[in-house]
């Protein structure tokens, strides 16, 4: 009779899911992205050798193929860094939100400069987390607010908290479009784009990141109108 397979030499629970999520991301990073390089590279050389020779329909599919490999080769790093919040160990600590804050309005210079953008950051609150983590918690919802102004409005971006006991609340708010009230909580929805024909637009991923990591700190994280109209990502954490 052949004895079962002894349950002490499988790993905890916890472990196998991480190891999972793990391989996921190596997936993701390395496997996804190779037959995506290759398809590319072949497109690239189709339309060279056939330069002069394809229909317009041929030379607009070929264009969709291309576009297409573009678009999912730009997903893929937003889909593994969401994937690695699962597995990375957090460290938690004192962080001064006001040092984090200078760092990524540091950061996103160029970016601020190009807009011709003004960020205004009121004196914030302490919290405990992780610092690598907010740090990229607030590069997403600044950058998401200079990318999404249109054009024709200088970006206005203001940073603000509140402090009631543990508990802190902050706001980044800005002056574009606004968001409609019945898209509020889609935009937390992995790759869902407000505007996907905006050049500006990203692939979709900044606020699902968000709200992984204010949810991985015990806090919550929602949209609502700005004073000027605009759109106000407000969070809490302790």
């Amino acid at each position: 009779m052949n004895s079962p397979v002894d349950s002490k030499n499988d790993p905890p629970a916890g472990q196998s899911v991480e190891q999972e999520f793990k391989d996921f991301v190596y997936i993701v990073s390395h496997d996804f992205n190779a037959p995506l390089r290759h398809i590319k590279q072949a497109t690239v050389i189709l339309l060279r050798n056939l330069e002069g020779k394809m229909t317009d329909d041929e030379r607009r599919f070929a264009g969709i193929i291309e576009k297409s490999v573009n678009k999912c080769q730009t997903m893929m790093p937003a889909l593994t860094q969401y994937s690695r919040l699962n597995t990375q160990a957090w460290d938690f600590s004192e962080v001064d939100c006001n040092d984090v804050l200078a760092q990524v309005v540091e950061r996103l210079q160029a970016l601020i400069q190009e807009r011709q953008a003004v960020v205004k950051v009121e004196p914030l609150p302490g919290v405990v987390g992780d610092r690598v983590q907010l740090n990229m918690l607030f590069h997403h919802l600044i950058e998401n607010a200079l990318k999404l102004c249109p054009d024709d409005v200088k970006p206005i971006i203001k940073v603000k908290s509140v402090a009631n006991g543990a508990l802190s609340t902050f706001t980044v708010e800005d002056n574009g479009a606004g968001i409609g009230e019945k898209f509020r909580e889609r935009v937390f929805e992995m790759f869902y784009r407000t505007d996907p024909s905006s050049p500006h637009c990203g692939v979709g991923a900044g606020l699902t990141i968000c709200r992984k990591i204010v949810s991985r700190h015990g806090g919550k994280i929602w949209v609502e109108a700005s004073e000027s109209d605009g759109t106000a990502v407000i969070f809490q954490i302790a």
